[in-house]
């Protein structure tokens, strides 16, 4: 599992740069946030898969929450 933290930049951006980390190290997933969003208080993250699909979570719970469901496979 891998962990990618940008600060102020697209979601776009985000998704790429955390799908590369996730090629480069192999990993199964990555979950990738932005410091801007969670300085505003809105805690958004996506979960990458292997497969590069992604889900969005909007909480520390609901990141969690989602998290639990990917890993029970």
């Amino acid at each position: 599992m891998g962990f990618k933290l940008l600060d102020g930049v697209s979601m776009e951006e985000l998704l790429q740069i955390a799908i590369k980390l996730k090629d480069k190290n192999n990993c199964d997933l990555v979950i990738a946030n932005d410091l801007e969003k969670i300085r505003s208080g809105h805690h958004q993250a996506f979960i990458i898969d292997k497969q590069n699909n992604y889900i969005e979570a909007n909480s520390k719970d609901d990141i969690a929450q989602k998290l639990v469901k990917k890993l029970k496979f």
